[in-house]
């Protein structure tokens, strides 16, 4: 990143990025349906995290657990369902379930996270929270649609500007 000499530019790459990874998905769908597959295809698009770019004065690492790197994209095309749904209290351990479920593989007992087949069908209500956790559990957060909840359970340095101070909290009003 040496090379930058502001932020600016770093942001014109990172979005740079984002439109190139448009175009390549842009390519897939194109060539799903040129095979005559896609109506018949699950496809899920997602992040396992944002990116800071300049909130809470952390940039381009997923340090914390602010919306900036938890509120990650979340699409869903499934075989004959169509329009969109709400999936922003969804966490990423919800993916393996849900596309076991839309393919009718059983999942083992036990499975963590839960299939969100049902919230795409239309039958199953969104969750009312969601946890995240970083750096193995260091940092947790819960979360709702209007409040989020952060907790610091080790003490850690790694990001200068923002030290993990065993039980500090913070709390958002997200509205």
């Amino acid at each position: 990143f040496s090379k930058y000499k502001t932020t600016e530019e770093l942001v014109e790459r990172y979005i740079a990025e984002i439109e190139h990874f448009d175009m390549g998905l842009g390519q897939l769908i194109s060539g799903l349906k040129k095979r005559g597959v896609y109506d018949d295809t699950i496809l899920v698009l997602t992040s396992d995290h944002g990116e800071n770019l300049g909130e809470h004065n952390l940039y381009f690492h997923h340090g914390g657990l602010y919306r900036s790197t938890t509120h990650v994209p979340l699409i869903i095309k499934a075989p004959g369902q169509s329009g969109s749904k709400d999936f922003s209290l969804t966490q990423n351990i919800d993916i393996a379930p849900t596309i076991l479920d839309l393919a009718a593989i059983p999942y083992w007992q036990g499975m963590r996270g839960r299939s969100l087949a049902g919230q795409i069908q239309g039958n199953q209500t969104p969750r009312d929270f969601a946890f995240s956790e970083h750096m193995h559990g260091q940092l947790v957060s819960i979360r709702t649609l209007n409040h989020s909840l952060i907790l610091h359970r080790e003490n850690s340095s790694q990001f200068p500007n923002y030290p993990f101070q065993a039980g500090h909290m913070e709390f958002y009003d997200l509205t």
